[in-house]
């Protein structure tokens, strides 16, 4: 039984509806595989969507607290120092658009190549 390497939810859209990969843990080497297979990172909250059924299941993933990492924004360049303590908390999350059934397999193989597993679809 491996380590679950991240949540994932189809968010409906105008454009037919794009893949959310929450990821459990930063790992760098998952993160260069994603980008190379076209997903885009962004920090993300509950409160940062409007549907009812995105906000529940963020909150839900929010309520880990083992699941938020501090948001590190780019200013200049460089990323900004600060308090450990005062800087903002998100979820590392991951956006696929106009999506099709390998990106699924693709996400799939690229946790299972950092020995992580994938659960199902939410």
């Amino acid at each position: 039984d491996g380590r679950v390497c991240g949540d994932l939810a189809a968010e409906p859209s105008l454009e037919g509806g794009r893949l959310l990969f929450v990821e459990v843990a930063a790992s760098r080497g998952l993160a260069e595989r994603l980008s190379s297979l076209g997903w885009h990172f962004a920090w993300t909250r509950a409160a940062h969507y409007n549907a009812a059924g995105a906000r529940r299941w963020l909150s839900t993933l929010e309520s880990v607290s083992s699941r938020l990492h501090p948001v590190r924004r780019r200013a200049e360049g460089r990323a900004t120092e600060g308090n450990r303590t005062s800087e903002p908390l998100g979820l590392r999350a991951w956006r696929k658009v106009a999506f099709t059934a390998a990106d699924i397999v693709d996400l799939r193989e690229a946790c299972a190549a950092h020995s992580l597993e994938l659960d199902a679809l939410t």
